[in-house]
């Protein structure tokens, strides 16, 4: 038993001595090695039949919570703490799937090890020679481990305690995007249309996952944007950053007036959907292909239950994986008369890992031979072929947006389209890593690229301020695209908008 307690708890341990954050290693040190020690202490005051339900009941709590930390381990040598685990309960199926795709043979067989070992020892533990049941010590001993709950540290710190833990905290948030959806309010009145031009489209494009330092619009040395180079009249952002590396966060916080100070924004204040729709425009959203059994439907969290206030919502099929598939519905939106401003967004698939699956099999481009990384040299051939697949994926990308460009360049009246990505991604650039890890933060992590393009027609109905070399932070792109769709509110911060000259409040 002793063994088995040991195992399954003082792994922490050393996972924890991997974290780099001198902060988070200490209390995940300090709490992990109170609750290796006091655990098992607790449960040998449990005696007989308590002692094995007892076990069988830590069991069915610690092995999902252990699991997902070796796994995670093994992947980032970090471990997940507090909120992070937010986004594994709002996950989807295909996600997974390619999350999974990116263990190597030997972690997996790492997995199975350590389960195997501690299934193995945990039915010897129940074996152990019985005692008599003493049910006053037993209680007493099942009294002080739940306890252990009871300090801070360790509901946050140890996992088989936090994973349970930090789903409340998700359960209440879950609560309040519940009551934000049954308790809309009506913004008609309380917004303002500024537009001179009656009739409009604007395509709002969200990249995903896209580090701008794999783009050659921003230098990088292999021709991943052959056709978007050539467009003379496109505004190329330099500095622009995303606030965060997890899409749900970014999201939430550009379609809502949520940031870092007032989070719970999100909830409680009126979405860009909804201010877009009371302004007159006709919203549409096309959400990316996720599998069969998608799980943004169910999830009230989900930046996608904001997109769903939109007018008109999307959610491509099994056959339309890759972004190109857009590019029909996109064409037919514009084709509708019964709408004349039209707000379109287009979230894409884009550069999610796995990479290979981003793009058709004729889109393959990339050799080892041009690999830009500075690690090149320590490369495996599986790690350069990644580097590829990445490169390959932004390359369609470009595809994908320089099309969306030629088709809004035929229409009449007046267009615009701002692209920038949700976030970036490490791709052998600065750290030995492909992803996103919580443990090796980079700035590929939060470099993006962000693009806009007007027609004439637009440009003289709407003057905006261009600059290319404005420092900006998407955590702020609510103030933007209500500039870009001319619509006023008195929640709108025109300092906050990357299209205003003049001022500095905008945040890094």
């Amino acid at each position: 038993m002793l063994t088995y307690l040991l195992l399954m708890c003082g792994i922490m341990i050393v996972y924890a001595s991997f974290v780099l954050d001198p902060d988070d290693r200490q209390g995940l040190l300090l709490y992990n090695g109170l609750y290796t020690v006091l655990l098992p202490c607790f449960f040998l005051l449990t005696t007989g039949k308590m002692r094995q339900a007892g076990l069988l009941l830590f069991s069915l709590l610690a092995f999902p919570a252990m699991l997902i930390e070796t796994g995670w381990f093994l992947i980032d040598q970090s471990t997940l703490v507090g909120n992070q685990l937010w986004g594994l309960y709002a996950t989807n199926p295909e996600e997974a799937s390619g999350f999974l795709s990116m263990y190597e043979p030997w972690q997996w067989l790492t997995i199975i090890g350590w389960m195997s070992v501690c299934v193995l020892l945990l039915v010897l533990a129940i074996k152990e020679a019985p005692t008599p049941t003493n049910y006053i010590q037993s209680t007493i001993g099942y009294v002080l481990i739940a306890s252990l709950c009871l300090i801070p540290g360790v509901r946050y710190n140890v996992p088989c305690i936090n994973l349970y833990n930090s789903y409340r905290g998700y359960y209440a948030d879950l609560q309040l995007a519940q009551k934000f959806l049954s308790n809309r309010q009506d913004v008609s009145g309380q917004v303002s249309d500024e537009l001179r031009e009656k009739k409009a489209t604007i395509v709002v494009i969200i990249g995903e996952s896209l580090n701008k330092n794999h783009c050659s619009l921003y230098g990088y040395c292999r021709p991943t944007n052959p056709k978007l180079d050539k467009r003379d009249e496109l505004c190329v952002y330099r500095n622009v950053v995303a606030p965060d590396f997890m899409t749900q966060t970014v999201l939430k916080r550009v379609l809502t007036f949520a940031n870092e100070e007032n989070p719970e924004a999100s909830w409680s204040s009126p979405t860009l959907p909804e201010l877009l729709n009371a302004a007159g425009w006709r919203t549409y959203w096309y959400e990316p292909y996720e599998g069969k059994n998608n799980t943004a439907n169910t999830i009230p969290t989900s930046y996608t239950r904001i997109a769903k206030l939109c007018a008109a919502f999307y959610l491509c099929g099994d056959s339309e994986q890759y972004d190109g598939a857009y590019l029909k519905h996109l064409t037919a939106v514009l084709q509708d008369s019964t709408a004349d401003r039209k707000a379109i967004f287009l979230h894409l698939i884009g550069n999610h890992f796995p990479y290979e699956r981003r793009y058709p099999k004729t889109y393959k481009y990339f050799g080892d031979e041009d690999i830009c990384s500075p690690f090149k040299n320590q490369l495996s051939a599986k790690q350069k072929a990644v580097i590829n697949a990445y490169d390959d994926a932004v390359r369609y990308n470009d595809m994908v947006v320089d099309s969306v460009l030629n088709i809004l360049s035929e229409q009449k009246g007046s267009c615009a389209m701002l692209y920038f990505s949700d976030h970036g991604e490490e791709v052998f650039d600065q750290e030995l890593y492909a992803g996103r890890s919580f443990n090796h933060i980079t700035t590929s992590l939060y470099e993006i690229p962000c693009l806009f393009w007007q027609n004439e027609s637009y440009a003289r109905c709407q003057s905006l301020y261009l600059n290319e070399d404005v420092s900006y932070s998407t955590e702020n792109m609510i103030h933007t695209l209500l500039d870009l769709f001319a619509v006023s509110y008195h929640q709108k911060d025109t300092c906050l908008s990357m299209f205003r000259q003049g001022c500095n409040t905008i945040n890094e």
